[in-house]
């Protein structure tokens, strides 16, 4: 509810309130009051969203006798990243932000669109909460509007919209802040995804159970965990293409004095879509991560 004034002596009065039918169409409901003309004049207003225009319709009454009617029509035109040329849209351009995103398949692994590199049609994009309308076209590319301004949100794909299992989004998304008016480019890599095995074992040689081990990424970040099996054998399912590392996570390898770090240069890829990894033999000692991090360099090219 809304209900204003002026300070000196009430010479109007206004109440407004509204209810969002629908995630396309409003209701709106207004009373004013005119002290000068001692009428109030009560307004009813409907509100839709269409893809590239609203339309709003009021009726009004007042107390005089008068009533009148109308018909409104407002859209925002602006760029159209997507097909190229320009654009009609609902939203408002000028006042929120929008997002041009591209999902592509990442056959290499290094989070850009290479050449040869195919685009994704028909993937889902969300924002936060909001997925509207928010489908890549054949060139996999689509565009979400209506972001708050400067209020940050994480641009992802929906996994339910990838028609191949082993097709993984290469991160959990990209966390963009928009600007009113200005879009924004992300882009989604979808990667293929292998496997990482392999047996664990003890310092003295037999099977390790119910250790947690990490596969860490070329960034630094925990990809993915597991716990080795009652004879040792560990197993990553679903990991995009890349260069990776294994360690043993920190409070397991302190319960067990040994190394966390237990294996680098890890690849997976077309050419290697198993990375078997053979046994793995615990090492007795302190952690030693830096030590992995100058392994995983030595092995790059």
């Amino acid at each position: 509810f809304i209900l204003s004034g002026r300070d000196q002596g009430l010479e109007s009065a206004r109440i407004a309130t509204g209810k969002r039918l629908d995630d396309k169409s409003d209701l709106n409901f207004e009373a004013e009051y005119e002290k000068s003309s001692g009428t109030t004049n009560f307004t009813l207003g409907y509100t839709r969203d269409f893809k590239r225009f609203s339309l709003r319709a009021d009726t009004s009454y007042r107390t005089d006798g008068t009533i009148a009617a109308n018909l409104s029509l407002a859209f925002s035109l602006g760029p159209d990243p997507v097909r190229g040329g320009m654009r009609m849209t609902s939203q408002r351009l000028a006042r929120s932000g929008q997002a041009s995103v591209t999902v592509f398949r990442d056959d290499d692994g290094d989070g850009q669109l290479s050449p040869g590199e195919e685009p994704l049609p028909d993937v889902m994009v969300e924002a936060g909460l909001r997925f509207r309308d928010a489908v890549t076209a054949e060139n996999g590319r689509t565009i979400v509007d209506g972001l708050a301004p400067f209020q940050p949100v994480l641009v992802g794909v929906d996994l339910s919209s990838l028609d191949d299992p082993y097709l993984v989004p290469a991160t959990k998304g990209v966390v963009v802040v928009p600007r009113p008016g200005v879009i924004t480019e992300v882009l989604l890599p979808i990667s293929p995804s292998g496997e990482v095995e392999g047996m664990l074992m003890t310092t003295s040689g037999t099977p390790q159970p119910g250790a947690q081990l990490e596969l860490i990424d070329a960034k630094g970040a925990v990809l993915a965990t597991t716990v080795s099996e009652y004879d040792g054998f560990f197993l990553f399912d679903r990991v995009p293409y890349g260069k990776y590392r294994l360690r043993l996570a920190g409070p397991d390898a302190r319960k067990l004095q040994v190394r966390e770090a237990l294996a680098a240069g890890i690849t997976v890829s077309r050419a290697s879509e198993i990375a078997r990894l053979g046994v793995i033999r615990l090492e007795a000692g302190g952690t030693t991560i830096a030590r992995a991090d100058a392994d995983l360099r030595e092995t790059e090219p």
